[in-house]
């Protein structure tokens, strides 16, 4: 946080169009470079559009006027959530990204949140030269605790359209 902050990194909220495009660019470049798919553009739109005014809110690292890193994060019942970031390969030695979460923090205190939840990470016991890891030692830094939730389940309606949607979804899962 020191380093980015000597070397001229500075955070501004921009919870507005210029900042969702420059944090949507941020998070498309991360998901390519990381191998992973993530919402489209029209998904992450609609939900900046619908929040914006209430629970969503743009934060996005500067170095000299070049954004390096953009969190999306959202504000809800005193609880701060970071699902979405992306950064730039640019300048990674000027820990951007640390400065951002740090930030982040702050920024969650001064709206009056008692929990910061930082969304999805491996277990304690992961294994540190897994995929996500690094992402992983990333939360930990910042004095995380791991917190497990109920997995997610498909409720069968039809049994018939349920075996075509199985079938699709392991080619799309092999396509993709």
């Amino acid at each position: 946080v020191g380093l980015a902050e000597k070397r001229g990194v500075v955070v501004k909220e921009m919870t507005n169009d210029e900042g969702f495009k420059i944090f949507i660019e941020l998070y498309f470049k991360t998901t390519k470079r990381q191998g992973y798919k993530g919402h489209n553009k029209k998904y992450h739109h609609i939900i900046f559009e619908m929040l914006k005014d209430t629970m969503s809110h743009i934060l996005i690292a500067y170095y000299q006027d070049k954004p390096l890193a953009a969190y999306h994060i959202f504000i809800f019942n005193d609880v701060l959530y970071y699902p979405y970031g992306g950064s730039s390969d640019e300048y990674k030695n000027l820990m951007a990204s640390n400065l951002l979460m740090w930030e982040a923090i702050k920024f969650g205190k001064k709206a009056g949140c008692k929990l910061f939840d930082m969304w999805g990470s491996l277990p304690p016991d992961y294994d540190r030269s897994a995929p996500w890891s690094g992402f992983t030692r990333f939360k930990e830094g910042y004095g995380t605790e791991f917190s497990e939730f109920v997995g997610s389940y498909d409720v069968v309606l039809h049994s018939l359209f349920y075996r075509v949607y199985s079938v699709m979804y392991t080619i799309r899962k092999r396509v993709l």
